[in-house]
């Protein structure tokens, strides 16, 4: 009766070890992503990274890359900024906030709260002003280093991350542009425009309409969308709507980082 059980014991030891070598070698398969980089509007020079959405089969399942989009706000921060960051904090979304120096002075607990929430935080100057902003060729880093000591003032934590106030077309020069990369910033355009700093009339529902139109026509070229929005009360009752309809799309919220290749306008006299 001992043989037997010993016997027993045997064939099940084979049947644990084969089972156990077959499955680790099933799940030993690394997943490949390709990079890809889309080049579709002529007022693009640089190009967000992509990833597009190559499959594989793993054990019967088929593993895809999940499409990111970025939610970006800027002129902040404002009386509505705390409202959206509560929004996003309770849709569990990061967003990337691009403040000016004034705003912070007014608000720096919100300030504070942002950066805390884990959100993004990048500077957009201080006057708003072209005539300003963008008088001469060292205006644009003066401007991001006085935003960018005050950020540091109010959180401890400054930021190379920045936005050049209207975007970098047309107003930026190849000047401009040269002495912000000599001061390490990195800034960012966008490719779907909310339209929420308009006088128009639009509605929270047009503008949702509106956004979700634009981004699904750079889905079909596998673009991801780097949303402009800013901090205002239209922005703040479009959200929750805007952000179920992009997740219903299968959209993942991600902030902007410094790592990433920015999205940037063809500047104005460049080739």
């Amino acid at each position: 009766m001992k043989a037997f059980h010993r016997q027993i014991a045997t064939y099940l030891s084979l049947i644990l070890m084969t089972f156990f070598m077959f499955f680790s070698s099933s799940f030993a398969e690394q997943i490949s992503f390709e990079e890809t980089v889309e080049a579709e509007s002529p007022s693009l020079t640089h190009h967000l990274k992509e990833v597009s959405l190559t499959t594989k089969m793993l054990d019967g399942f088929s593993i895809e890359e999940v499409p990111t989009i970025y939610l970006t706000f800027d002129d902040g921060p404002t009386r509505f900024t705390d409202s959206i960051v509560q929004i996003l904090d309770m849709l569990n979304v990061e967003a990337t906030f691009f403040l000016l120096k004034g705003n912070m002075i007014n608000y720096p607990n919100v300030v504070r709260t942002v950066g805390e929430k884990k959100h993004t935080i990048g500077c957009h100057g201080v006057t708003h002003t072209v005539e300003d902003f963008y008088k001469d060729s060292m205006s644009p880093v003066i401007e991001m280093d006085d935003c960018n000591e005050e950020l540091q003032r109010i959180t401890g934590t400054g930021t190379k991350l920045i936005r050049v106030p209207f975007g970098s077309y047309p107003h930026l020069t190849p000047e401009q542009q040269h002495n912000l990369h000599k001061a390490h910033y990195i800034y960012w355009d966008w490719n779907v425009d909310s339209h929420d700093w308009r006088k128009n009339g639009q509605t929270p529902k047009q503008m949702v309409h509106s956004i979700v139109s634009q981004v699904n026509k750079l889905k079909k070229h596998d673009t991801s969308p780097i949303i402009l929005l800013h901090d205002t009360k239209m922005t703040m009752e479009a959200l929750p709507e805007l952000i179920h309809t992009l997740q219903e799309l299968g959209y993942q919220f991600k902030p902007l980082s410094l790592e990433e290749k920015p999205l940037q306008f063809q500047l104005k006299n460049t080739p």
